[in-house]
């Protein structure tokens, strides 16, 4: 499948970028999971599946390419999010994106809480990037207050406290440093391990928190009425 057919099925219904053309949308997103017109191109495409998408075909592209994907597949998350849970949530600025890696906010009130969407296409944990070229990950730095992140089936999005995942993040870090480093080491809340970063191949230190960890004592479930994405099995 080529990258024009995944735009389409994961983008197209991106008028979220809360409502792009027409200014920011703002709370309950009308047409998540029903005749969203945005969505007819979608529905017109003779391919496997709107929401499925095979597990090599978004770990296997180009680093740009993968980038956009991954930031459709992150407004998927909060519109649906904004869809089931009733929540107000407004979209991110560009600069706030790139910089805090804040790609929404909910708003109560006059209170705003920075929301990431966070997926994977090979796994159910909350991955967190902990080390940089020696330096703590984009995760760590970032201003998230809550994370939302899909479930591997798709159906379900599970809402967790940030400051919860990165104290326990870096906990498992400095158990890793005090294991003497090893490529992978598994511990109650979940592993961490050594990879390289497909952006420039530098040597970086993942974390993968199991989404029900005993440190995350903050948890609210989202079950969806539809799957809105998911990998496909190889």
């Amino acid at each position: 499948m080529d990258f024009y057919e995944l735009w389409l099925r994961i983008d197209e219904a991106n008028r979220f970028r809360f409502g792009q053309g027409r200014g920011p949308r703002r709370g309950h997103v009308p047409g998540a999971f029903g005749n969203d017109p945005s969505r007819a191109r979608l529905r017109k495409l003779k391919v496997r599946g709107e929401e499925e998408v095979g597990r090599g075909e978004i770990s296997g592209m180009d680093v740009q390419t993968r980038v956009d994907a991954g930031k459709s597949i992150e407004s998927l998350i909060l519109k649906a999010l904004a869809e089931v849970s009733g929540w107000e949530i407004e979209q991110s600025s560009m600069q706030q994106d790139m910089h805090r890696k804040i790609d929404g906010w909910r708003v109560d009130g006059g209170q705003k809480t920075a929301i990431q969407a966070k997926f994977r296409d090979s796994g159910s944990d909350i991955a967190v990037k902990v080390e940089w070229r020696g330096k703590p990950g984009r995760d760590l730095r970032g201003d998230a207050e809550l994370y939302a992140v899909l479930s591997q089936d798709g159906m379900t999005i599970r809402v967790r406290d940030a400051n919860q995942v990165k104290a326990t993040a870096r906990r498992m870090l400095e158990q890793y440093n005090d294991a003497s480093r090893p490529s992978m080491l598994r511990l109650d809340d979940g592993q961490i391990r050594s990879a390289f970063d497909p952006h420039d191949g530098s040597r970086i230190v993942m974390a993968y928190i199991y989404p029900d960890a005993d440190s995350l004592t903050y948890r609210e479930d989202f079950r969806l009425p539809k799957v809105i994405w998911r990998y496909r099995a190889a």
